[in-house]
């Protein structure tokens, strides 16, 4: 099975997620979601790292298209509690915060390639 259609299983996941996150953060709250979703991403990332060679294409996939739904969850969440106490008036004073307090995603990829190249020496 070719690698991109897992890639799409983890999007399709994210995407599912946008659709139910104003719901979720609305039953169980900014606090509680967010701490209990890191565990739970955690954990679904962590499972990546046990797939083998014969590991089942359909679990694998389950895999990521729940991971992807969490970890969308995650960052949704993180996003709109940034404006969750905000005023229209300092709306764009949030804006800017925002998109300091966002991780450099480039050079955070970059790290994690180095520690896995390094890792497989």
């Amino acid at each position: 099975m070719a690698i991109s259609v897992f890639t799409f299983i983890a999007a399709i996941g994210a995407i599912f997620t946008k659709t139910i996150a104003k719901r979720v953060l609305e039953r169980i709250g900014f606090r509680r979601l967010l701490t209990w979703n890191a565990f739970i991403g955690g954990a679904f990332l962590a499972a990546n790292g046990f797939f083998e060679p014969s590991t089942p294409h359909w679990l694998i996939m389950l895999v990521l298209f729940v991971g992807g739904c969490f970890r969308s969850m995650q960052f949704t969440s993180l996003n709109a509690i940034t404006y969750a106490d905000v005023t229209n008036r300092d709306m764009s004073y949030a804006t800017s915060l925002s998109s300091v307090s966002q991780p450099p995603r480039g050079k955070s990829r970059l790290g994690i390639s180095t520690i896995e190249s390094i890792a497989k020496r």
